[in-house]
């Protein structure tokens, strides 16, 4: 059984802590669909059973049996109790790599695939014309970068969840997986 705070969720799925580690996680649903989960919200749900190796490219994936299910909602203070564990170190780069995208062949595994991260200003929204994506803007270690935004939770100024998406087209992006309030 998994039990998550959630940070962010989107169709298909959910980012979160598991609380039983306190490490990140990314919850596959067993069907393609929108579960109504929110920052902080705690969720459950079975963990599909195998042996099979981690995902190169998202090790810290898990698939569940059934959608989760809410079991509570965490305020804002209890839930950041949680999050200072999973701030990068002051020495890393968001992902483990520079710029925003890395070729797919060249993960094993070995880093991760989501981080919370903590930006030196606000992050900003931003809308590009010619582009159906919204992208956010933020500066992290004096750096500014812009990322798309897929998944909900698009509102919130401290925190942010990035994640490395599925391949396309031979790389991984990162991507904003969600904003914390």
């Amino acid at each position: 059984m998994l039990n998550l705070l959630v940070l962010a969720a989107g169709t298909g799925g959910c980012i979160g802590i598991d609380l039983a580690s306190g490490a990140l996680a990314r919850a596959n649903y067993p069907v393609r669909t929108l579960v109504p989960l929110v920052p902080f919200d705690l969720a459950t749900a079975p963990i599909v059973g195998g042996d099979d190796e981690p995902d190169p490219i998202h090790p810290e994936q898990v698939e569940l049996a059934q959608l989760p299910r809410l079991t509570g909602h965490l305020g804002r203070r209890r839930a950041e109790r949680w999050l200072p564990p999973l701030l990068p170190p002051d020495t890393d780069l968001i992902l483990g790599f520079s710029g925003p995208a890395v070729p797919f062949w060249e993960l094993g595994g070995s880093r991760p695939s989501l981080a919370v991260i903590q930006p030196d200003r606000p992050p900003r929204l931003v809308h590009n014309k010619g582009e159906a994506r919204l992208r956010c803007r933020f500066s992290w270690r004096n750096l500014w970068h812009e990322l798309p935004v897929v998944g909900h939770g698009e509102h919130g100024d401290r925190r942010m969840v990035v994640a490395l998406s599925a391949p396309l087209q031979g790389h991984c992006y990162k991507v904003v997986a969600g904003l914390l309030p």
